[in-house]
């Protein structure tokens, strides 16, 4: 067991420089949109407020997955990922408070950022201040072979 876990670190640590970003693809129960909005953004303000677990949500504008979100957490490092939020309630939150309004979770990916092409840099603290950005990054990682 342990040899494996050795194995997917160095495996993650030869396959992609950091920063990383987590993504998660959501399909929203849109019956119920205005409620998981509502409790997500609860459940991101108490769990994923700043640092390397601060998380911003996108809705899906356009191709074969609009109206879908896009829950984004990072930068952050690999080693960042042994300290995300878990405890205190966390998975309880996001099973009991999220999870009644998800149709569907998929594509749960970390993703390395590809300066050349993004424009996330620009960011500041305030969402607003940019409510549509577009967002291309590099090849997603395989967390293990």
């Amino acid at each position: 067991m342990c040899l494996g876990a050795m194995v997917t670190i160095k495996a993650q640590e030869g396959m992609m420089a950091e920063p990383i970003w987590e993504s998660i693809l959501i399909t929203p129960d849109n019956t119920k949109l205005r409620i998981l909005g509502e409790n997500m953004r609860k459940h991101n303000q108490k769990y994923h407020k700043e640092g390397p677990y601060s998380v911003t949500v996108y809705t899906i504008s356009s191709g074969p997955n609009v109206n879908k979100m896009v829950w984004m957490m990072g930068p952050l490092k690999f080693a960042d990922l042994d300290g995300r939020p878990a405890a205190g309630g966390h998975e309880e939150d996001w099973r009991d408070n999220l999870m009644p309004y998800v149709k569907k979770v998929e594509s749960g990916e970390y993703w390395q950022q590809d300066d050349k092409v993004s424009n996330t840099g620009m960011l500041t603290p305030n969402v607003a201040d940019y409510p549509i950005l577009a967002l291309l990054f590099g090849k997603p990682v395989l967390m293990s072979k």
